[in-house]
């Protein structure tokens, strides 16, 4: 008769001693992910301030959002600020305003980027776009840079162009590996991009590959869904972080990225258009980005700055993007390589 209340005496027993080890060894590890210098989640508040308006971003039904036309004054967190202009179409401007058909005798160049393109944190006349403008006055040179954009995006306006017969002469893919999950839009892209929604909607395409290894693009919103008490705990930050990592190995978001450049090769050529590549960050995956581009039959150069190493190129203290020194150095970089392998191909078809 007393051998019952033993047994669940001794069971809650060893659940106490268990669920006390659970409790420390949970503690020790949180302890341990502390000391070594993980941090429980904090979002990300963005501060800056867009003048007039309060907002960048406008839908789109197939790139998600543009840049909202108009000439905005922008203010940086530490109050740094920088002006940008944006044309009809949202593109940043390249020229002074009304000074456009003073250039394009020859065709036009357009170039396809992220915010490294479109010149974020510095002015409009420091944009590479717009120093290759002024070096290539003969050509219409077209920035299509938009912050938060990847290499899927470019593929899109490039479609779109085409579509409505209004097509460029060149269009430079200015890459970066960081490009890649922002292709393929993982949780780790979703976490980063999560705050900038106060300016606007921020829908993404992005690709995946099918069972037979060809591009499928889709729609998402961009909605970051947080861990349970990863604002609270640092072992479940470090732990969602390396949930994120593995998601992006298993997305093969560098592959959907050589999908994504090669489908616009093959576009560029159906259409006559000259598709290059540059490689805008020194990482091992931009070279192989350019290898492969080259072995498609691309022309492709590495034209980083290493701005890891090379800070004084870099907008800081206020922004860590490029600065007008390092837009400079892309310029002539960029406008060095049209000149030598490019512009000689459009004058020799003319």
């Amino acid at each position: 008769m007393t051998t019952q209340p033993k047994r669940r005496s001794r069971r809650k027993i060893i659940a106490g001693i268990l669920l006390g080890t659970l409790v420390v060894g949970l503690g020790a590890a949180e302890l341990t992910a502390r000391l070594q210098g993980q941090v429980p989640y904090k979002p990300n508040d963005i501060q800056d301030i867009i003048d007039p308006g309060g907002r960048l971003f406008t839908p789109h039904p197939r790139l998600g959002y543009t840049h909202i036309p108009g000439d905005y004054m922008i203010t940086l967190a530490d109050g740094f600020q920088f002006q940008a202009s944006n044309d009809e179409a949202g593109l940043r401007r390249t020229c002074p305003k009304g000074e456009e058909a003073l250039h394009g005798e020859q065709g036009e160049v357009w170039i396809l980027g992220c915010s490294f393109t479109f010149g974020w944190s510095i002015n409009d006349a420091e944009t590479f776009p717009w120093r290759l403008q002024e070096w290539l006055p003969k050509y219409r040179v077209m920035n299509y840079g938009t912050n938060g954009y990847g290499t899927i995006h470019g593929l899109i306006q490039l479609e779109d162009a085409i579509a409505t017969g209004h097509k460029p002469d060149v269009a430079v893919i200015a890459y970066g590996s960081f490009h890649d999950d922002r292709n393929t839009f993982v949780r780790h892209r979703r976490k980063g991009v999560n705050a900038w929604k106060k300016f606007g909607p921020l829908i993404q395409p992005y690709g995946s590959l099918d069972e037979n290894g060809e591009l499928v693009i889709e729609m998402a919103g961009t909605e970051y869904a947080e861990w349970p008490l990863q604002r609270q705990s640092a072992l479940v930050h470090r732990l969602e972080r390396s949930y994120n990592d593995w998601e992006s190995k298993q997305a093969r978001s560098h592959d959907v990225t050589k999908a994504i450049v090669a489908r616009m090769y093959e576009l560029a050529q159906e259409n006559g258009i000259e598709l290059v590549l540059v490689g805008m960050a020194r990482t091992p995956e931009t070279k192989d980005m350019i290898e492969y581009a080259r072995s498609l039959g691309m022309e492709a150069m590495d034209v980083s700055l290493h701005l890891r190493k090379n800070r004084h190129l870099r907008n800081l203290p206020h922004d860590g993007h490029p600065n007008g020194a390092a837009n400079e150095l892309f310029a002539k970089k960029i406008g060095g390589f049209l000149k030598q392998t490019v512009f000689p191909k459009l004058e020799s078809e003319q």
